[in-house]
């Protein structure tokens, strides 16, 4: 899901207790309810049952009926991803497009509009007027159409990073589409204190390789078999601020080179029963992938986010399998200067700097 928020069907929005009221001392704990406010909580489909600890439900909006009317429960039609701002507005990222809020009162947000472009998973971002979007799944379209792509090779199909003016933001205007071999999963907007014009764009895609008859270049063989793989790198896109319609893709890192397989515990029968489908679907998916002879464990393929620290020249990428350390003083070229793995870890997700950049939490 998205790196920086999990956000569910509805747009929560929570505040601590602590600043719920500047009048009123409000009451904190450090110890943990007991009972548990978890244990028995009701399903449902808007109305399921909600426990807090510390935390003040403010409050709880339903997604605009173009999102309702595209889904049933259960389905990515109503999957949120991540939430950027702009002044007033929470854009929210959805497995079936965007819909951006009006949260000057956080009690009462207001839909201001709402875009359906299917794609997966909308992970959103905002720069000034320009936003982006994350696409990777196989029906994504160019024109954002609600069919899908039936062929499993067609130049309809949109998976990467689409960027739109939102100088309007009720009205977005699309500037153009960066397609990528992986799409993207998620993405992070890179500034770069030396450069002001232009902003960079780290893309993390997870999803399948796509044909290179659909996209010429595109690779899903080991590294080891074609130097141009598109597994175990990641994207960098260079948007141009005075002409973003330039955006294109200027580097592509190979920041997991050389990493071995993390250390794991032993996996139960279900586990490795679930991590053979798995591969046997990635591989079907992907059949100049399988690795000849018996199967080997190999290190991270993609990150599936991350955080960036321009004004230190550091980022933390959250991978598959291990947690990175990059240096970004050259944003274009990133480059990895340590990793950590641990066997109680299965997939990292995030990451986050503390203040001084002394630490970095994964």
């Amino acid at each position: 899901m998205s790196p920086k928020s999990f956000v569910n069907a509805s747009l929560t929005l929570g505040v601590l207790f602590a600043a719920a009221c500047a009048t009123a001392k409000p009451e904190m704990s450090t110890a943990a309810p007991s009972p548990d406010p978890r244990i028995g909580l009701k399903a449902g489909w808007f109305d399921a049952g909600e426990a807090a600890w510390n935390l003040r439900l403010v409050s709880n909006t339903p997604p605009s009926e173009k999102f309702i009317d595209r889904a049933k429960p259960g389905d990515f039609g109503l999957i949120n991803s991540d939430v950027a701002f702009s002044g007033q507005y929470a854009i929210q990222g959805n497995f079936s497009g965007y819909q951006v809020w009006d949260v000057a009162d956080p009690a009462h947000p207001r839909l201001y509009t709402a875009y359906v472009c299917p794609g997966s998973q909308s992970d959103v971002s905002v720069f000034g007027h320009l936003m982006f979007v994350s696409g990777e799944a196989m029906n994504g379209r160019l024109d954002c159409g609600t069919q899908g792509v039936a062929d499993t090779v067609s130049h309809e199909r949109a998976r990467g990073i689409r960027l739109y003016d939102i100088t309007d933001i009720a009205h977005p205007k699309p500037i153009t589409i960066v397609q990528t071999c992986r799409g993207s999963h998620t993405h992070t907007v890179v500034t770069d204190p030396r450069d002001p014009a232009n902003i960079y764009i780290y893309v993390s895609g997870s999803a399948p390789v796509r044909s290179p008859n659909e996209m010429p270049g595109c690779s899903a063989a080991a590294p080891s078999a074609d130097s141009n793989s598109a597994l175990f790198r990641i994207e960098v896109i260079q948007v141009p601020l005075a002409a973003p319609e330039q955006a294109h893709i200027v580097s592509s890192p190979r920041i997991f080179t050389d990493l071995s397989a993390p250390a794991t515990h032993g996996e139960t029968l279900a586990d490795s029963t679930l991590a053979a489908a798995r591969a046997e679907a990635y591989y079907k998916a992907n059949p100049g992938a399988r690795p000849a002879g018996p199967p080997q464990r190999t290190g991270p393929t993609q990150c599936h986010d991350i955080t960036v620290y321009p004004a230190i020249g550091l980022a933390g990428g959250a991978c598959g399998g291990y947690g990175l350390l990059l240096d970004i003083r050259d944003p274009a070229h990133p480059k990895r200067i340590g990793a950590a793995a641990d066997a109680n870890f299965s997939y990292w997700h995030s990451a986050t700097f503390n203040n001084d950049g002394s630490k970095v939490l994964f």
